[in-house]
């Protein structure tokens, strides 16, 4: 489930095993009860497949960023 904030799909995310970074990518699909997502809000549960990084073990925390280029 979302604990905090929100999962967009596109977002980039950081995968951590304990305080390691395990892995990076790019949310590629996101979904509730079977459907398409674009978002999932704080404390609803969702399926998400990380383009890029696939050896999720329960007990990872996903943690998802926009990066923004400051002018």
């Amino acid at each position: 489930y979302v604990s905090e904030g929100k999962m967009t799909r596109g977002s980039k995310v950081r995968v951590f095993r304990g305080e390691e970074v395990i892995g990076e990518g790019v949310i590629g699909s996101l979904k509730r009860f079977n459907r398409n997502a674009s978002e999932v809000l704080t404390g609803l549960e969702c399926g998400i497949n990380i383009d890029g990084f696939s050896n999720i073990e329960k007990g990872d925390l996903i943690k998802a960023y926009e990066s923004r280029r400051v002018e």
